[in-house]
């Protein structure tokens, strides 16, 4: 009876490892916020396309690093948007729009030159 009781004890630890692994994981495949399809944020946001060739983590772990809490949204196609809440209009507008110039290209990537941040409900130049 005691070697049948330590052998399905040691079964259902495994098996316990095995599901905080796996809920970790899942945890780990969705590293941006995103809201459910049809959900926007409430107030003032703005919404920029990361250009192909730019890893949206750099953006919005550079957004992060400011304090903001950028969602991704990839509008049901293979547009990368970001989606900022801007509770300070046009202030954090502009304090987004810095730190989305000086965003890598990859999160290894030194930091460059500071590039033109355009936003969707801006008129292209």
């Amino acid at each position: 009876m005691g070697a049948s009781f330590l052998i399905w004890f040691a079964v259902l630890v495994v098996i316990g490892v095995l599901v905080w692994m796996i809920a970790g994981f899942a945890g780990m495949a969705t590293p941006f916020n995103r809201r459910p399809r049809g959900e926007e944020p409430e107030g003032p946001t703005v919404r920029y396309r990361v250009p192909e060739g730019q890893d949206p983590v750099a953006v919005t772990t550079a957004l992060a690093h400011e304090g903001f809490q950028p969602e991704l949204d990839y509008a049901g196609g293979t547009d990368r948007i970001v989606v900022v809440p801007c509770p300070h209009g046009e202030e954090d507008r502009e304090h987004v729009r810095a730190a989305i110039a000086t965003a890598g290209t990859a999160l290894q990537d030194s930091v460059p030159e500071p590039r033109p941040v355009r936003f969707l409900d801006e008129p292209a130049a």
